[in-house]
């Protein structure tokens, strides 16, 4: 039997929304790196380090990249979803009761949720995934992986509330977005 979680959905893809932000704020410390790397005064070491740094940011880009990708997706599927469900229970109503009145509403707003994603023409294959990170990341780094890392996981739990397709795909990817980031914690 086919089962929908909206609640679980949609809290999955708010820890992937939380898990992309943190991606971006450590591409900032990164960026902090690249700028001392540049100046004058930089040591050969730092100049090195920053070739590391730049890939990195590229990685951490692309990772948030993917995983927007995924979030978007399962607001989408969750729309969809929404319709349907509204429409199957206006079924049952009966015509020009308070009842109709509501799901007629409810039918609305799901709709125009629904034609909020379309105009973003989500593609339907995600972004590359992301690369290995390159540099000695610091601790603050680590500690921000770690805590995407946890969210994953989390995102992982909830998406599997949900049976459809869909979801059973969106599982897949956060599994190898989880072996992604765990691979990344354990770097020196």
């Amino acid at each position: 039997m086919m089962r929908f979680s909206e609640p679980h959905a949609l809290f999955a893809a708010d820890l992937l929304t939380e898990c992309a932000s943190t991606f971006l704020q450590m591409t900032r410390g990164l960026d902090v790196g690249l700028e001392l790397a540049a100046s004058s005064a930089a040591s050969e070491r730092r100049a090195a380090t920053a070739l590391h740094a730049r890939r990195d940011r590229d990685t951490l880009v692309a990772a948030a990249a993917y995983i927007a990708w995924i979030g978007d997706h399962i607001r989408q599927q969750t729309a969809r979803v929404r319709i349907a469900d509204v429409e199957a229970a206006a079924r049952y109503c009966d015509p020009g009761t308070d009842e109709m009145a509501l799901r007629q509403r409810e039918i609305a707003e799901a709709r125009a949720t629904a034609d909020s994603f379309a105009s973003l023409h989500l593609a339907p294959t995600p972004p590359p995934r992301p690369g290995e990170l390159q540099g000695e990341l610091h601790p603050g780094i680590l500690a921000q992986l770690e805590r995407a890392r946890e969210w994953c996981e989390q995102a992982i739990w909830a998406a599997s509330q949900s049976n459809t397709t869909a979801m059973e795909a969106v599982g897949s990817r956060l599994r190898v977005l989880l072996f992604w980031v765990s691979g990344q914690c354990s770097a020196p």
